[in-house]
């Protein structure tokens, strides 16, 4: 077994990744996903899903306007609906009713 060495004031050892996982906006859905978005410069922001809400309902471009978004651009996840509600102890009316942001 080797000893960890030390250099200055730090511990350096070896780590062993045992999972990894990517869920981002812009489809990016794996490791290789993100490494490709990434060497592309690729934006993954865009406009609010129409499955979200109605974004021409609250969105207006007067940002001193109260009760309103002045964008309708973010970085939104692909599929948030799918989910299982019934492994996080969640009835299936319960998950319709909420946000779907709620749910991650």
């Amino acid at each position: 077994m080797t000893q960890p060495s030390v250099r200055g004031d730090t511990l350096s050892r070896g780590i062993a990744i045992i999972g990894l996982s990517c869920r981002l906006p812009g489809g990016i859905d794996s490791p290789d996903a993100l490494w490709s978005a990434l060497l592309e410069g690729r934006d993954a922001v865009g406009e609010v899903p129409a499955d979200r809400f109605d974004a021409r309902r609250f969105v207006t471009p007067d940002m001193a306007r109260t009760g309103r978004s002045y964008t309708a651009a973010g970085g939104f996840l692909d599929d948030v609906t799918g989910f299982d509600a019934g492994y996080f102890g969640i009835s299936p009316k319960e998950a319709a009713d909420m946000d779907p942001q709620h749910r991650l």
